[in-house]
C-alpha cells in the first residue's frame, strides 16, 4: 500500500521540481502507471528543457536482479555487443590523446576499465555493492571500490579521465555531480558521459512506452544542448560527441515495440538479466521468437537514428579548463 503522504503525489497541490536546474516551471510529459513499483511521472522543464522523474511512492528502485546473474548483466548476444561496445569506446577515448588515470563511475562489470587497462591506462572504478561489483573485482583486483560516493576513489585533481556510462541519469543533483567530477579532474582532464537521449526517434515515437525512460531509476534526462550548457557553466568545454547505436539502440526499439503492443513494461529486457528464472520453456520460446521477429526492423531503425544524430543514447566528452592562477 502506498503511504498516505504519497497518495496525493500527483494531485493539484503537488509541486514537482526540475532535478537539473531546480525550476518549478514544468509541464507533465507522461504518467507511468504500471507496474506499480515503477509508477510516477516525467516532467519537462520549460526553463532548461530537461526531464525529471518523480516516483509515485518511495519504492526500492534496484532489485536483486537489476545487475543480472551469472558472469554478466545480460547474456548471449547482448553481452557480446556490450563487450564490443566497451572496446570501441576505449578506442575512441584513446584518440582524444594522452594516457593517465581513468576513474569509471558506476563501472558495472568492469568491461570498459578492462579495455582501458589493456591500452595502458591506470584504472579505478566505483560500483554499488552487488553482483556487478563482485564481477568487476574479479576482473580488476584491487582496482574497484564498492561505494555510493565516488569521491572516495580518487584524490582531487588526480584523474586524467572520468567516465559515466549510463550512470549520470541515475544520480541525484546532476550539477553537483559535475562539480565533483571537475574537482577530481586534472587541468585539461576529460569527462565522458553516456546518457539516454530524450529527443531520440525512439523517445519521440515510444513516448510513455520508451524503454530508456526506465522508471523509477532514471531521475533526469537531458538533451545534448542542455547538458553541454550546464557543463560549460562549470568551466567545461565540449570536445566531442558520439551517437552510438549498437549497444542500446536495437534493444531499445525491440522492447519499446513490445511495450507498445501491450506486454508488461520492459518484461523482455528484465528477463534478459535474470536469465528467465521461474519462466516456463514455452514462454521463453514465444518471447524469443517475438524478439527475433522485431530484431531486423529494430537494428535498421537504430542504425538510421545514429546516422541522423538522434540515437537512443549519446556520449559527450567534456574537457576541464585550466585552473586560474593566483
Amino acid at each position: 500500500m502506498i503511504p498516505t503522504k504519497e497518495k496525493n503525489r500527483f494531485s493539484e497541490n503537488y509541486m514537482p521540481f526540475c532535478r537539473v536546474c531546480g525550476s518549478n516551471s514544468l509541464a507533465q510529459h507522461c504518467i507511468i502507471k504500471k507496474p506499480v513499483t515503477r509508477a510516477g511521472a516525467f516532467y519537462f522543464c520549460k526553463a532548461c528543457e530537461a526531464m525529471s522523474f518523480h516516483a509515485e511512492s518511495d519504492t526500492h528502485a534496484y532489485g536483486d536482479n537489476y545487475y543480472g546473474c551469472g558472469n554478466s548483466k545480460v547474456g548471449g548476444l547482448a553481452h557480446a555487443i556490450r563487450c564490443l561496445s566497451a572496446k570501441w569506446r576505449a578506442d575512441f577515448v584513446n584518440k582524444l590523446g594522452g594516457k593517465g588515470h581513468c576513474l569509471d563511475i558506476g563501472c558495472g562489470d568492469g568491461e570498459f576499465l578492462k579495455a582501458m587497462n589493456s591500452r595502458g591506462w591506470s584504472v579505478k572504478g566505483t560500483e554499488l555493492p552487488g553482483s556487478a561489483c563482485d564481477r568487476a573485482k574479479k576482473k580488476l583486483p584491487g582496482q574497484i571500490v564498492c561505494a555510493a560516493q565516488f569521491e572516495s576513489a580518487a584524490e582531487p585533481g588526480s584523474c586524467n579521465l572520468i567516465t559515466m556510462w549510463q550512470v549520470f541519469e541515475h544520480l541525484e543533483n546532476p550539477r553537483q555531480v559535475l562539480e565533483r567530477c571537475r574537482n577530481l579532474l586534472s587541468d585539461g582532464g576529460v569527462l565522458g558521459i553516456g546518457v539516454p537521449n530524450p529527443i531520440s526517434w525512439q523517445a519521440l515515437w515510444g513516448k510513455v512506452d520508451w524503454l530508456h525512460f526506465d522508471p523509477p531509476r532514471h531521475l533526469h534526462l537531458e538533451n545534448l544542448q542542455t547538458l553541454v550548457k550546464e557543463a560549460e557553466s562549470l568551466g567545461f568545454t565540449c570536445i566531442a560527441v558520439r551517437y552510438p547505436w549498437l549497444e542500446f539502440g536495437p534493444i531499445g526499439w525491440t522492447q519499446t515495440l513490445m511495450n507498445k503492443l501491450g506486454f508488461s513494461r520492459d518484461y523482455f529486457f528484465e528477463k534478459m538479466k535474470d536469465r528467465w528464472a521461474q519462466t516456463s520453456i514455452l514462454s521463453q520460446i514465444l518471447w524469443t521468437l517475438l524478439a527475433i521477429v522485431l530484431a531486423l526492423p529494430a537494428f535498421f531503425l537504430a542504425f538510421l537514428e545514429s546516422l541522423s544524430k538522434r540515437s537512443a543514447t549519446y556520449e559527450v566528452y567534456l574537457r576541464r579548463g585550466l585552473s586560474k592562477k593566483s
